[in-house]
């Protein structure tokens, strides 16, 4: 766990740094969204990035439990089986609500579903957390920020709190999303909230990851993982937590996939057999968070005030690295594939189109 500054230096060339930005934190101040859900709710101080891997492998296994790709590249990822397809086939509602371009952008399989009021704006998540009826409303929801690595940007600026963005982004969205869901106190009251990041985006810990066996899906050449990646922030906000706890069980993201097939699988059945050998090798699901007895009837309010920050707002930007390049890659190919359909959904990636 000593390389964190090293790693920093290579990519950066830059030596002698006083105080590395690989080695800084931001205090509760600093975050008022997060550091709210983090007084009210439960906080996870051993929720791993699946594998010591980049962004699309860490997504890749959050969605699927496994993974064919163990790098980032600029290519449209692999139509390998998602939780969308254990949720249909499960009889289970499901809606994904993205504050930018989504990240199944990338994965042509999902492109029909796009363009469906199954994806849907950040925006309409509030109205239809309160008004929609329960026999059509999701029973899973995936909610996205604007990513950074899109080149098109449906919001205005990214708020994923990658770095170097400022933080104020990220907190906008978290709180908008947190809103949303406790402004129907009824739902709310059967809602588990998920926070958590793909990976750690380079910064540093003081944990080693876990020793988790991970071999490559049939079809896959990569070399077998033997451990996970380093630790992520990660937050339970329910009203099934109780108030400021730390949770010290064995997580990753898979264990939201664990926690789906308890909640709607049949009794004892795994979500998948992949999922199963990492619960088997002590990754826990997020029931484990979760407490018994009633839910709680409180429902803790955000601060109101304003979040400032100083960006240039922008529609479109060059991409300057694999994850980026995927994107505007799978931007050009969705058009072209799926035409007028693909820019009446989403009008801002005309902005970005080859003429």
């Amino acid at each position: 766990m000593t390389g964190f500054v090293e790693a920093y230096e290579k990519a950066t060339g830059t030596t002698g740094v006083k105080d590395p930005p690989p080695m800084g934190l931001l205090t509760p101040q600093d975050l008022p969204t997060t550091g709210f859900l983090a007084r009210e709710y439960a906080v996870c101080d051993r929720w791993f990035a699946p594998i010591p891997a980049s962004t699309q492998p860490n997504r890749l296994m959050a969605i699927s439990g496994f993974t064919e790709r163990d790098i980032t590249i600029s290519g449209l990822l692999p139509d390998q089986h998602t939780l969308f397809h254990w949720l249909d086939a499960h009889h289970v509602r499901w809606r994904v609500y993205s504050a930018g371009l989504s990240f199944f952008t990338l994965m042509p399989q999902m492109w029909p579903e796009l363009l469906t009021p199954r994806f849907r704006r950040l925006s309409d998540l509030s109205f239809d957390f309160v008004h929609e009826a329960d026999d059509t409303r999701p029973q899973v929801i995936v909610v996205e920020p604007d990513y950074d690595d899109t080149p098109v940007h449906l919001s205005g600026h990214a708020c994923d709190n990658h770095p170097p963005l400022p933080m104020s982004f990220g907190e906008a969205f978290l709180r908008q999303v947190y809103e949303a869901l406790t402004s129907n106190p009824g739902r709310w009251q059967r809602t588990v909230m998920i926070v958590t990041y793909d990976e750690h985006g380079g910064f540093h810990d003081h944990v080693a990851p876990l020793q988790v066996h991970c071999p490559p899906p049939p079809g896959a050449s990569y070399p077998p993982f033997e451990t996970t990646g380093v630790r992520v922030p990660t937050i339970v906000a329910s009203p099934l937590v109780q108030r400021g706890v730390a949770k010290h069980a064995n997580l990753d993201h898979t264990s939201i996939l664990a926690l789906l097939a308890e909640r709607f699988g049949q009794a004892g059945e795994p979500y998948s057999a992949a999922v199963a050998a990492r619960t088997t090798a002590g990754i826990a699901s997020v029931s484990a968070v979760l407490d018994s007895g009633p839910p709680r009837s409180d429902i803790p309010h955000i601060d109101p005030s304003a979040l400032a920050a100083n960006a240039s707002l922008k529609t479109w930007a060059e991409p300057v690295n694999a994850m980026s390049n995927a994107y505007a890659n799978a931007i050009e190919q969705f058009a072209q594939a799926h035409g007028k359909d693909a820019l009446a959904k989403f009008p801002e990636i005309a902005h970005w189109l080859s003429p």
